[in-house]
Order: C-alpha cells, then structure tokens, then sequence
C-alpha cells in the first residue's frame, strides 16, 4: 500500500490597496498573483500547495505596518509579496528586516528601497534611473530646455522630480517652476494657473494614475 504524501502548504503574504486609494493598481496585481499561483500549481508535484494571505492596506502607511505585524505574527508567514506604493514599503521593511521575512516589493521605485536590507527586494528600476532617463530625454531628443514641474508629494515621486531636476540641469536645462500636490486631490487649477504663468512650453509630472488623469484633463 503506498504511503500517503504529506501536504507541504507554503504560505505568502500580500499587502495591496484593495479598496479605498490605490485600488487600481492593488486589484491588478492581485490579478496577475492569481494568475500566476494558477500556472505555478500545476507545475509543483501535488502534495505541495501555496496559499496567498491578502492583506488590504489601503495605499496607507499606518494599516501596512498592522498587515506585515499580522500576517508575521498571526499567519507566520516568511515571504510577503507588497506593498504597492513606496511610502507603504518604507514603512514596513524595518518589520521585514528585524524578522528575517523575504519582502518583495512588486512596483515600488523609491530609492531608499535599495539600503532597505538584506531581506527587501523588488523587481524595477529606481525612481531616480528613471527620473534621469526621461530629463536627457527631454533635453537631448526633444531639445526641451525649459520646463516646468509637478510632482505627487510622496516618496517614489519625490525621488523621480529630484533625480529629473538633478540631470536635466547638468545638462544645461532651467526649470521655471515646481509645484507639488497630495494623493487623493482632485482640484489642480491653482497649481495648473501658476504653471501657465511660468510660460514654461513643456511640463515633467509625476504621480498615480488617479491624479494624472484629472491633471491631464
């Protein structure tokens, strides 16, 4: 009589925004983890199984360090997947790090990530690559050579308004003006008045999609 396996379960946190601020880029990526946890299952003999424990942080700094303190202490999980937004990762990958948890941060640009330790990674560039990627581009292929800015106040879109500055005026660039707005707003026209009175032809914006969109239009 053959000996019956025994079930290996392998538990993963995951802390998104899955309501409130944030849901649209939170409920793709949970997408995406459902989709590949479908593929990963029937590649993995079947007597082991993988678990996915969702923890809604709502894009908020404060309910993501109660999410990595349950899923740790509660679920005793060792790899978390999340959070979404870099204040959020910030935030929690001291927790991560103290207890030698495997975090992975899946979209988070911010370039204090990378001194996080030795148990934090994430799987894209830095904020600041990109920031300096897109002012040569501007500056060298668009031949801009004035501009104005805006900028989300958060950490990842600070890093990519700094590193932008940083280059474009290395390379000989002026910024004629530089405004900042918050998560969550949805009136621009003070900030976009004062940018047409710069007189700047071209603007550099960083934020999420939500505000781009009413910025954009």
């Amino acid at each position: 009589m053959a000996k019956e396996q025994k079930t290996n379960l392998i538990k993963i946190g995951v802390i998104l925004p899955l309501t409130a601020i944030g849901t649209d880029y939170g409920n793709k990526m949970k997408t995406g983890l459902e989709l590949a946890l479908k593929k990963i299952e029937t590649e993995i003999p079947s007597n082991n199984k993988i678990k996915l424990i969702y923890e809604d942080e709502q894009a908020n700094p404060a309910m993501a360090v109660n999410a990595i303190n349950k899923l740790i202490n509660i679920d005793e999980v060792k790899i978390i997947i999340g959070p979404a937004f870099s204040d959020s990762v910030l935030a929690v990958t001291p927790i991560a790090e103290k207890n030698k948890v495997v975090l992975i941060a899946p979209a988070s640009g911010a370039d204090q990530i990378k001194f996080a330790g030795d148990y934090i990674f994430r799987n894209r560039v830095s904020a600041s690559a990109i920031g300096e990627y897109t002012a040569e581009f501007a500056f060298k292929n668009r031949k801009t050579r004035e501009i104005s800015i805006l900028f989300q106040n958060s950490s990842n879109m600070i890093d990519y308004k700094n590193a932008f500055i940083n280059k474009f005026q290395e390379l000989g660039g002026k910024v004629l003006f530089e405004s900042t707005f918050e998560r969550g707003e949805k009136d621009f026209r003070t900030q976009l008045i004062k940018l047409k009175e710069s007189n700047s032809a071209n603007a550099f914006i960083t934020g999420h999609v939500n505000e781009l969109g009413f910025i954009l239009k």
